[in-house]
């Protein structure tokens, strides 16, 4: 992963204060305005109490920043398309060791998933299937 050459990852802590939120388990703020070093296993906790390490956020912001840079127009139209859709697809059932379907069968479907994670990931993947399906 990009920015993990050391295994961590700089940035500013959260606090600990119960009234403000524990963001990272672990995290101890030493000083306003101090960066921390947060571990790629670091559990961050979302604002649905999830926990969720912090190299799958970094996974996923990547996949994002990704996204953004090919659908631009300037980087090779329709093919530079294609390529991130299978990248993109190839990294899910890499990540769910399974094609989208089985993983619907086990999961259900993302549109009605309460885990958020599945939800947004499941529909992204049935997107880009769709989306492959029609060129």
């Amino acid at each position: 992963m990009r920015g993990f050459e050391s295994h961590s990852l700089r940035l500013q802590s959260g606090s600990t204060d119960k009234s403000v939120g524990s963001f990272f388990v672990g995290v101890e703020r030493s000083r306003r305005n101090k960066q921390a070093r947060i571990c790629e296993n670091t559990l961050w906790i979302s604002p649905t109490e999830e926990r969720i390490p912090v190299r799958e956020i970094v996974e996923i912001y990547e996949q994002k920043e990704k996204m953004g840079e090919l659908s631009a127009p300037s980087h090779g139209g329709n093919l530079s398309r294609i390529r991130f859709i299978v990248e993109t697809i190839n990294y899910f059932e890499k990540r769910y060791a399974k094609p989208y379907q089985e993983v619907v069968s086990e999961k259900g479907n993302p549109d009605d998933s309460e885990d958020w994670i599945w939800a947004r990931e499941g529909k992204e993947w049935k997107s880009l299937l769709k989306e492959i399906g029609d060129l």
